[in-house]
């Protein structure tokens, strides 16, 4: 195989290599997100919730004013009963001592109703903020081996981009630029095989000139499809 052709293939495998590290990264990266957004989540919760106490509790002092109000007016009720004179008098001061009875009652209820869903509320937030403490220790934990293996992966990098940056020196520098202009839009598919004289960068066929000339050898040959760099695959011996 002609060399330079041998030295852009070495290059494209290096860069393949590279780009596989990448998302490998971003995946631990995305766990760590994942994980701050869970616990910022309960967070969320941990406020919404005591705001909901706050609302609740206010409630609740609202209620105990209205009765005191009730039973201050009950009191006055009962006094106005030892005034009564007629049967039509007794009846109406009834009717109303009634009412404030129910009143009363159902304040009562609503008062209890809301101090329930205070208590609750609280135990709830309670269980959050221990729950926040185990989310962030798992956190923290979780950080120091995810930078570890970011880390690992950077330098496998480092490395893969010495031996780049070797191999670079090597390749003819007409030819390098060349590569570099297909790789700026191909990516890691700057350089690619044909198989069945099938380019497998765009997986067209090749006009028989180009494959041809691809057969020889002697140069490093484009896709006259797509223009990526072409070599021929093992199964030549096959066509």
């Amino acid at each position: 195989m002609n060399k330079n052709l041998e030295q852009l293939i070495e290059l494209s495998k290096l860069n393949q290599q590279i780009d596989e590290i990448g998302p490998q990264i971003k995946a631990h990266e995305h766990k760590l997100e994942k994980k701050a957004s869970q616990i910022e989540g309960i967070k969320l919760d941990f406020e919404r919730t005591k705001q909901t106490i706050a609302d609740t509790q206010i409630s609740v002092k609202t209620n105990n004013t209205h009765l005191k109000e009730l039973n201050k007016k009950l009191k006055e009720i009962t006094k106005k009963t030892n005034k009564l004179k007629t049967q039509k008098e007794v009846n109406a001061v009834q009717i109303e001592e009634d009412i404030a009875r129910q009143s009363i009652s159902f304040t009562n209820d609503e008062i209890e109703r809301l101090q329930n869903i205070v208590q609750l509320k609280k135990t709830q937030n309670k269980e959050r903020q221990e729950k926040i403490k185990e989310e962030k220790k798992l956190h923290d934990d979780m950080t120091k081996v995810v930078k570890l293996e970011i880390k690992e992966l950077n330098a496998k990098i480092d490395e893969i981009n010495k031996v780049k940056s070797t191999l670079s020196q090597k390749v003819d520098a007409k030819l390098l630029v060349f590569y570099e202009s297909i790789e700026n839009w191909a990516k890691e598919t700057a350089v690619v095989k044909v198989r069945n004289k099938a380019c497998y960068g765009c997986f067209m066929k090749l006009d028989n000139k180009t494959y041809s000339m691809l057969k020889l050898e002697n140069e490093v040959v484009n896709c006259d499809n797509c223009g990526r760099i072409i070599y021929l695959d093992d199964e030549k011996k096959l066509d």
